[in-house]
């Protein structure tokens, strides 16, 4: 199959598939193009190559249509067209120029898109498209000498013109900060309040300011007519402003079609003086098109900025939930000027305002409330036991409702009148803490020395914090749609105000928190969370969605002694309020996603987006790739490794060995069999015990084990004397002030080049994210001489992505081995030949012992939550996993099904690692591979998708034996949990139908399921708790549920054994009371459904048995008493709601009750106490008779048509049998109508 560059869409290549998947931009009578879809694919197989083709060749189409473009990824080295010399020849060359270096390959190498375009003959208008936007540390590396004279010129012409400017002092701290800048800091990390940013905010404040003044004052200007006058003072040939794009090339972004830039960019707000705007990839317009390289590497890029927010706007519970509702009680509503209904309209919004000052004065009650019954005033004060800890207590509200976890659940509050606190403090010994209450129920009315539940005090002030930020939300959705309908009007230039959603959102915070920055930067970050995460955010819209993991996240509360306040204890919150996958839900929402990645299929929760909650939000927007498409890609895989008839993996067993010292003498004894010198070996061994520095005996035992698997690859490598270079890729780096210091590394090499007796050596050395770009430039030279390496660096470094391949040096030409079945002429590069895998222990992070911290516990926490909602921890092992890793004890996943995720993980971290061995067409004739001894393990026992391509690097790690077990464990697990969780839901609504909310819920559920029994997508679901998905195209499954659903267990394949109950169409009864003459039309009538149909997606058992079955018996109640008896069935009153489920009154004007059974096996109604209970249940309700009727059909006739009971009681076996009404239970039920 050869390769072609041509623009035909014969999707035998990369750019036919993203031409056939990726729909016109505008399409389908101008709807926006949106949805996500994943492009697998082995490495080296042209997946970026293929992206460039599609933007240089369709780039123009979107740009008719007002789209943009974005291609981002990790690390931006990563993208097709930032490496530094292909930079700079940007900088410093036209594209004519460029053109005549088309015979430097190494230029072309980096320069994919460039090139993409010159194949396309567009090479003119990449300069007018192409925008790459970088990090602020590494365009300012790069460029700040070069403009720092212009900008000097230009600052000083602007502050010339502008009165009363502080322009150029606050210039002068900018290049102070600046230079440090330069010098310290990087593209890793961005907090707001560094001294930088809060530099270059001031900069561009007044820069902003003085624009203004140049601008005339001109009416009836439009929002975009200013942006346009400022752009065109900026960009003006000759402007003193002409500086400003060439600073802040995000300037450039509304001119540019295709951006390129890295996630970290992609998530930052845009540096502009036009105006205030958020972060890209929460202002794209409609339609765009996205490309994510590395897909699943992106989910760990934006946690690890998520976490960082999480954890720099911790506060005090107490504290925020005291001075909020202090300012709520004190201030007055938000004044009109700041409210403004969405439509404009003036009437609309004097209604408006009305509804949401009600809201207002309803949080104050609610606040007034919960002040008077935990006393507020008064500050919480722990009182801790002899072996409690500072940080030892502490909660966890977790992602399934109602779930809370951690030693704090065993306090009570207890306020003290006399002392004037709140003392948090165990049970006493036989005393049980308050039944859990909001404020407005009857447990309000208790005597306030009542002892109350911390875990309830906790979870009301969430709630009062959480209706504050709904009511703020929904006046800052209004502002936010208010200010899109203005932008697309002409309206007069005074009616413009504050253009920008943060600047909005921090006036109705500082409106209610004036004076507190902590509160109010906590305030505003949720805020900003809920508009870019989730702009239909709501606080518990119904039991039945919106409180799970991925859109609710999770909150942890540690109580912890103030330093500064002796006499109070502060309960720290830190919450995940938005996770990946939800934001990339919404982008797919808004804009077409196209994620790369080999391993973009492997669904697992550590290392990649949790895909089956994408499927289930995004429904057929989720466009996976198809069969068809992924022989293309199987295709060309086999098309790149044609040649691999002519390679030699060596060695035969990749797999080192497994070493645990015993005693420190074997240690010595056995390195130095391998240096042929024991006072080296003893040199070694005592640099690791001084280096290390470890107290605890098993820390250094697994140190050893560690050093020791470096040890063999090293000496591996140095017997191999053909291999050029040897990758060992490690979970921790080898370095200075390191777990691990090189210094044995080193002395052990030099003991094997004494030992080998070789008269040239080969070089150690150690490669991080920070040495990374200039390490790897020595490393390609050095090779380019005939030089030889070993480096020791990280999966972190360069596990993904990352291009190692290396011009070869002249001797070695002819041995390189052209691997692709149609090579390219000028490909001048070969891949590395020898790489070794140590088995990544860091998978979950480690907070126990010396890893102990805020920020390894919180991301722990995240990642226990992640397993346990993707089906991987049972209720009992996360509770167990959430009070461990708070504790910071250590712990093993070991013997749970969390192994599996991990062991997937470690299979795509595996997959990609190798992927640095096949970049290009060529390969030395002998490729080395090493692997940690656990890795072949791990994969042999996990089953990889169809979507992932194994190439032979990875089977020949796995001795090329795959594992084809298919297992729905993981899927089980879900639906077991979902199960769980509705149970829960259902018991607390069933004892408290006095709530209204509970009773409509429940009145609105009952009918939905009968009209939705199985659905195609999740996302068409509105009660998304009641279902679940059934995996592998079954129509049914099974389960067992005990105690009322106390635990559940569930299977896809086959029952297990007897006692199981089915899930299905026919289990329910459903086709049989079809047969019933009459009954389908009935239904057909209410639009509940007369089958079940083909969808996957199935109601839980939950759902199916304790709603379902009883709203069909309920629905057949009603068509048998209208048809066979003429009457029509009424609701029982609310205040004796689901004690029966319908009344009438009979001829004799008496009131009957209805119960409707659904039972598959004849009513078991015999027992004298659970007629007791329906006759006190019918006194209760004051009726006359209690009529029970099983509506399930059946194929014989009962033995009675009435069953004996109390005499108040009608108990009807069976109404509907041999597919009719059955005459004598009409006749048994005549006694009691007339």
């Amino acid at each position: 199959m050869k390769r072609t560059n041509d623009g035909s869409n014969n999707r035998k290549n990369i750019y036919g598939i993203l031409k056939a998947n990726i729909p016109q931009p505008g399409s389908a009578a101008n709807v926006p193009s949106t949805g996500l879809f994943l492009l697998p694919g082995a490495t080296g197989t042209g997946k970026s190559h293929g992206v460039c083709q599609y933007i240089a060749r369709h780039a123009q189409e979107w740009k008719e249509q007002g789209c943009k473009i974005f291609f981002t990824t990790r690390m931006l080295k990563n993208i097709p067209d930032t490496h530094s010399h292909a930079q700079k020849k940007s900088d410093l060359l036209s594209i004519e120029q460029i053109n005549q270096d088309e015979d430097d390959p190494d230029f072309f190498s980096t320069t994919t898109l460039r090139r993409a375009y010159k194949e396309a003959k567009r090479e003119k208008e990449y300069e007018k498209e192409v925008l790459v936007l970088r990090g602020m540390h590494t365009h300012l590396s790069e460029s700040w000498e070069g403009l720092r004279a212009r900008i000097d010129i230009g600052v000083a012409q602007i502050a010339e013109e502008a009165e009363k400017s502080d322009l150029l002092q606050i210039y002068e701290q900018y290049k102070r900060e600046v230079d440090f800048f330069i010098r310290y800091g990087n593209d890793n990390k961005f907090n707001e309040a560094d001294s930088f940013y809060t530099a270059q905010h001031r900069f561009l404040a007044e820069l902003h300011h003085i624009l203004e003044q140049k601008l005339p004052e001109t009416k009836g200007r439009t929002h975009e007519d200013v942006i346009k006058e400022r752009e065109k003072l900026i960009f003006t040939k000759g402007s003193p402003w002409g500086w400003i794009p060439d600073l802040w090339p995000d300037h450039r972004v509304s001119r540019a079609t295709v951006i390129l830039l890295s996630l970290r960019k992609f998530s930052l707000p845009l540096i502009s003086v036009l105006e205030r705007t958020g972060p890209v990839k929460d202002s794209l317009s409609e339609g765009s098109l996205v490309f994510i390289d590395e897909f699943d590497d992106a989910k760990s890029a934006f946690l690890d900025f998520i976490l960082e927010d999480s954890l720099r706007h911790k506060v005090d519970l107490a504290e925020l939930a005291r001075t909020l509702g202090n300012m709520v009680m004190q201030n007055t509503f938000l004044p009109p000027s700041f409210l403004t209904h969405a439509s404009g309209d003036k009437e609309k919004t004097e209604k408006w305002i009305e509804e949401k000052t009600t809201q207002f004065e309803k949080l104050r009650n609610e606040y007034g409330k919960v002040s008077k019954y935990y006393h507020l005033e008064a500050n919480p004060k722990l009182r801790r036991t002899a072996n409690e800890k500072n940080n030892s207590v502490f909660l966890c509200r977790s992602w399934q409702p109602y779930i809370w976890s951690g030693k704090g659940t065993e306090k009570i509050i207890n306020y003290a009148k006399d002392d004037q606190v709140n003392w948090i403090e165990d049970a006493k010994h036989g005393a049980t803490p308050d039944t859990p209450a909001t404020p407005d129920s009857k447990t309000a009315n208790r005597k306030d020395s009542a002892k109350k539940d911390i875990k309830k005090f906790v979870q009301d002030l969430l709630l009062f914090i959480n209706h504050f930020l709904q009511l703020c939300n929904d006046i800052v959705m209004n502002k936010k749609y208010w200010l899109n309908t203005i932008r697309k009007k002409s309206t007069k230039e005074d009616i413009m105000v504050n253009w920008n959603l943060e600047d909005y959102i921090s006036s109705v915070v500082n409106h209610f928190v004036p004076s507190n920055a902590t509160i109010g930067d906590y305030l505003q970050y949720q805020l900003a969370s809920h508009q870019y995460a989730d702009p239909q955010w709501k606080i518990h819209p119904n039991w039945f969605e919106g409180d799970s993991f991925f859109t609710s996240g999770f909150t942890e509360f540690f109580l912890v002694d103030s330093p500064k306040n002796e006499a109070r204890t502060a309960i720290n919150m830190i919450s995940l309020s938005a996770i990946p996958e939800l934001w990339l839900g919404n982008l797919a929402k808004r804009a077409f996603v196209v994620g790369l990645s080999a391993t973009a299929y492997v669904d697992q929760p550590i290392t990649n987006f949790v895909l089956g909650y994408l499927h289930n939000t995004l429904g057929p927007q989720f466009k996976t790739i198809s069969k068809d498409d992924m022989n293309i890609l199987r295709d060309l895989y086999e098309s790149s490794v044609k040649g691999y008839k002519h390679i030699t993996f060596l060695p035969e067993n990749s797999a080192l060995e497994y070493y645990d010292e015993a005693i420190q003498k074997e240690t010595i004894q056995r390195w130095a069999s391998w240096l042929n010198d024991t006072a080296m070996a003893e040199l070694v061994r005592n640099s690791i015990g001084r280096s290390c520095k470890t107290d605890n005996q098993d820390n250094l035992k697994y140190i050893i084990r560690r050093y020791d698997l470096i040890f063999q690859a090293m000496k591996y490598f140095n017997n191999a004397k053909k291999m050029r270079i040897m990758y060992c890729i490690t979970p921790n780096l080898f370095g200075e002030e390191k777990t691990y210091p090189l210094e044995p590394l080193t002395i052990f090499k030099d003991g094997l080049l004494a030992s080998s007796g070789q008269e040239s050596g080969w070089n150690l050395v150690s490669m991080d994210s920070n040495n990374y770009q200039s390490l790897l430039e020595t490393i390609k030279n050095g090779l380019k001489q005939g030089k030889r390496y070993f480096v020791t660096t990280s999966y972190a470094t360069i596990g993904r992505g990352v291009n190692l391949q290396y011009h070869f040096a002249d001797a070695f030409a002819s041995d390189i081995v052209s691997v692709h079945e149609h090579p390219r002429k000028d490909e001048t590069e070969v891949d590395i030949d020898g790489i070794c895998l140590i088995k990544p222990t860091n998978v979950i992070v480690s907070n126990s012992g010396p890893f102990f911290s805020e920020k390894n516990t919180f991301q722990r926490l995240v990642q226990i939550h992640y397993l346990a909602a993707s089906g991987y921890l049972t209720d009992q092992e996360f509770k167990d996993c959430i009070v461990k890793t708070m504790l910071g004890q250590p712990f093993s996943l070991e013997g749970t099904s969390a192994s599996e995720a991990i062991a997937r993980a470690i299979a795509s971290i595996v997959l990609q690692s190798l992927g640095r061995m096949t970049r290009t067409g060529k390969r030395m004739p002998e490729i080395h591979i090493l692997c940690d001894p656990e890795i072949p393990e791990l994969l042999k026992q996990i089953d990889l998708p169809e979507e992932v391509i194994k190439t032979k690097e990875y089977l020949h790690i796995c001795g090329n034996t795959e594992n084809t077990r298919k297992s729905y464990e993981k899927e089980e697990r879900i639906v077991e949990s979902q199960t769980l969780s509705l149970q829960r839901i259902l018991k607390i609504i069933t004892a408290n139908f006095n709530n209204p909310r509970n009773r409509e819920d429940w009145e609105r559920l009952r009918p939905y399921l009968l009209k939705h029994p199985k659905c195609n997508y999740m996302n068409e679901v509105e009660y998304q708790r009641c279902y679940c998905e059934i995996p592998g195209g079954k129509d049914r499954y099974y389960f067992k549920a005990e105690n009322d659903f106390e635990s559940c267990h569930v299977a896809f394949n086959q029952a297990p054994e007897t006692g199981w109950s089915e899930v299905s169409e026919e289990s329910s009864g459903l086709p049989k009371l079809m047969n019933i003459a009459g009954l389908a039309d009935f239904f057909k009538q209410r639009g509940y459904a007369t089958s079940w149909g083909s969808g996957a997606v199935c109601m839980n058992p939950a759902a199916f048995t304790s709603i379902y079955l009883g709203a069909l018996g309920e629905a057949a109640a009603e068509f048998f008493f209208s048809t066979a008896l003429g009457i029509a069935l009424k609701k029982v009153e609310e205040e004796h709601f689901e004690l029966f489920d319908f009344k009438f009154t009979n001829a004799r004007q008496e009131v009957c009750y209805v119960d409707a059974k659904f039972w598959k096996v004849g009513p078991g109604l015999s027992d004298e106490t659970e007629q007791e209970w329906i006759a006190e249940k019918l006194r209760q309700c004051g009726g006359r008779w209690a009529i029970i009727i099983n509506f399930y059909p059946i194929d014989t006739e009962p033995e009675y048509s009435r069953l004996p009971s109390q005499p108040e009681l009608v108990i009807i076996p069976a109404v509907f049998v041999n597919n009719k009404i059955w005459p004598d239970a009409v006749k048994s039920l005549k006694g009691v109508l007339v």
